[in-house]
């Protein structure tokens, strides 16, 4: 079990009880260089897997077993990014912004006045694709979902592709869109590695220097907790609340397409991976499994019962996912079902989470409850 770790230089009394406190800043930057980092290495490593599956496939469009190869690259390429979520902080250099608007938008509609534009459309249309131009909904993970199984089987989804002009069409769209997330993902992973006095972790772990996007201490703290409530928000409320029908008021009406990930069954391993990477942040745990300094050392520091509450709510939160039998997307077509009440469970679960980190970590660590108002709750 970990313990708490006394530092040799900057160790100080905290106020809660003369209980002993930890080098915040240096926490912050042993989690960017031992966990982000190593995370977004990864990530790259699968998007260019992605890349090459996708020029490989679409060199023989009737391939039906590169299909399916295809369709299985993705699918780990997308867990891996959801490994990283936790790292997606608000004051993080413009290109990582840019990495959830790019690689996580959804649903893939375009909409002008009264006027819906799906990628289906995009595919009936002779206008060069211009991927500087296209708008983020019709790029990214989801966009290739659609693509790769917008028809279940393999053998129709593999007739598409190789449907004269249309399939050229088709494969020229999914060539395109996995070159720009692989490109995306490399200049994130970019800013955080390789280890130097200009890379993220750095910028996190010393406040008010040159080139750090945070004045103080607190506002990376504040940054850095807000952006797991965000995340938990994000998990509950559109990964499973919108599908559940229970964010609008009025009578609950499922809708699996609203759920993504629906087409290719993405959606339990995306929130077991979010998950994993949430933790991964907490404990300080680096990708080959060894044990470091993460947020929780900062946490227990002030509150061992408050680290209890976290630990014990990732545990529920895990536990509900998977006892979700089968694809969530089947799950929750009857609200009347036990499959949707399961659903219903892990969605409740991952929102205590959230709320444990607004009304319970927030606190403990010194956090305006208007931070967690500000950012849309």
């Amino acid at each position: 079990m970990r313990g708490l770790r006394f530092l040799s230089i900057g160790v100080f009394l905290s106020a809660c009880g003369g209980a002993p406190a930890v080098d915040r800043a240096a926490v912050y930057g042993e989690v960017g260089r031992n966990v982000a980092a190593p995370a977004y290495v990864a990530l790259v490593e699968r998007t260019g897997e992605l890349d090459a599956a996708a020029t490989a496939y679409c060199a023989d469009a009737t391939s039906v077993a590169n299909l399916g190869t295809l369709r299985a690259v993705l699918v780990d390429a997308h867990l891996a990014y959801q490994r990283t979520r936790a790292f997606e902080f608000g004051s993080s250099p413009t290109v990582l912004s840019q990495v959830p608007l790019y690689l996580d938008s959804f649903p893939l509609t375009l909409s002008s006045g009264t006027t819906t534009t799906t990628i289906s459309d995009l595919l009936m249309d002779v206008t060069p694709l211009d991927f500087a131009a296209l708008p983020a909904r019709v790029q990214g993970f989801y966009a290739v979902e659609f693509l790769l199984f917008d028809q279940a089987a393999a053998v129709d989804a593999a007739a598409q592709f190789s449907n004269g002009a249309l399939g050229a069409r088709r494969c020229a769209y999914l060539l395109g869109l996995t070159a720009r997330i692989d490109s995306l993902a490399k200049t994130a992973s970019a800013t955080w590695s390789p280890v130097s006095e200009t890379s993220f972790d750095q910028r996190i772990a010393n406040p008010g220097s040159a080139g750090s996007p945070y004045s103080t201490l607190s506002s990376t703290t504040t940054d850095l907790v807000v952006r797991q409530y965000t995340l938990f928000e994000n998990l509950a409320d559109m990964r499973l609340g919108a599908g559940l029908g229970i964010l609008a008021a009025g009578a609950t009406v499922p809708n699996p397409e609203a759920v993504p990930g629906y087409l290719g069954h993405l959606t339990k391993n995306d929130l077991l991976a979010a998950l994993d990477g949430f933790e991964s942040f907490y404990l300080g745990t680096s990708m080959d499994g060894s044990d470091g300094r993460g947020l929780q050392d900062i946490v227990r520091a002030r509150s061992h019962a408050r680290d209890a509450e976290v630990l014990a709510r990732l545990a529920a939160s895990r536990a509900a996912i998977h006892a979700i039998a089968g694809d969530i997307d089947a799950a929750i077509v009857d609200a009347a079902s036990p499959e949707y009440a399961s659903v219903l469970g892990a969605y409740e679960a991952l929102k205590s989470l959230q709320t444990t980190l607004a009304v319970g970590v927030g606190p403990t660590l010194g956090i305006s409850s208007a931070a967690f108002l500000a950012d849309g709750d």
